[in-house]
């Protein structure tokens, strides 16, 4: 697989190592410095994401990608930083996403950006949920697919689950390929419903399987379906699968410990997982060791 395959997938590990070979053959490689933002955001490295996109744009100024992906770093490092610094990365977030539809007035990425973006930041540093809400429909008309993934998200931050399910469930049948369609529903179903719906999960677990084997969604899922219904044979013998396709995630062990908690259910098995995804680097865009040590402390405290 290509690093582009790769980090596509959620093996945000293995793509750093060919990236960073990339690099290492030719450091103004502009679409690997895009990759390498991309990962060191994943792994919450920030400063190190906004170098690597800084880099890229200015060896590619007329490659909207890489304008709407400096422009997200920024964003992301705004979240959390002083009023002054959050002012001063909102005025660069502006710039980079302008010059981004300036050059492709339908790029994803950036709408993408400013939807979230706009959605969480106060008012005074640029928020409105109503123009959150209007990239959203924008979305819908430039990839359904993408748009109604977008509207369940933004319902998901407003806890309305109605509209969250019927956005996921018309993601799916506009675009009954798409992994990442099938794993969100699946996600919903199982952890993001106030309601549980463990058959539903299942379903789309299973269906996101047969597209891709080799990612770590779907097995994530379907260990917090078996962990809510207490199956252990079959939450063991997912584990070992998912162990052996996508060896360099952990992520399913976390998960399913993470459903043992909520359900406050057989602690000694989820203290035994949370050793296990201890055990190895964690992968990027899943939970960091400091989150897993508290999630231990609290299903075993003496651990």
């Amino acid at each position: 697989m290509s690093p582009e395959q790769l980090a596509e997938a959620g093996h945000w590990k293995r793509a750093w190592t060919l990236v960073d070979r990339r690099l290492q053959s030719n450091p103004n490689d502009s679409d690997a410095l895009l990759l390498a933002s991309k990962i060191k955001e994943s792994f919450g490295d920030l400063n190190s994401a906004m170098q690597f996109a800084s880099r890229a744009v200015e060896l590619g100024q007329h490659n909207a990608e890489y304008h709407a992906q400096l422009a997200r770093a920024y964003a992301l490092l705004a979240e959390n930083a002083s009023l002054l610094k959050q002012i001063n990365y909102v005025r660069l977030l502006r710039r980079e996403l302008e010059t981004s539809y300036k050059l492709d007035p339908k790029q994803l990425n950036a709408r993408l950006v400013e939807m979230m973006y706009t959605f969480k930041a106060p008012r005074i540093a640029g928020g409105d949920k109503g123009r959150s809400h209007a990239i959203a429909r924008e979305l819908l008309q430039i990839d359904p697919g993408w748009g109604y993934l977008a509207e369940a998200k933004l319902a998901g931050e407003e806890n309305n689950e109605a509209v969250a399910e019927r956005s996921l469930l018309k993601a799916v049948q506009v675009d009954p390929g798409s992994y990442r369609a099938h794993a969100e529903l699946g996600r919903f179903y199982i952890a993001r419903a106030t309601v549980p719906k463990p058959e539903l999960a299942r379903r789309e677990a299973e269906a996101a399987l047969k597209i891709d084997a080799g990612e770590s969604a779907a097995y994530e899922i379907l260990a917090q379906v078996y962990a809510h219904e207490q199956h252990w044979q079959e939450l063991d013998a997912l584990l070992a699968d998912a162990q052996r396709n996508v060896p360099d995630d952990a992520g399913p062990f976390y998960w399913a410990a993470a459903a043992l908690a909520r359900d406050g259910q057989n602690v000694d098995r989820a203290a035994k997982y949370l050793h296990k995804y201890l055990g190895q680097e964690p992968e990027g865009r899943q939970p960091t060791r400091a989150q897993a040590r508290q999630l231990l402390a609290k299903v075993s405290p003496n651990s």
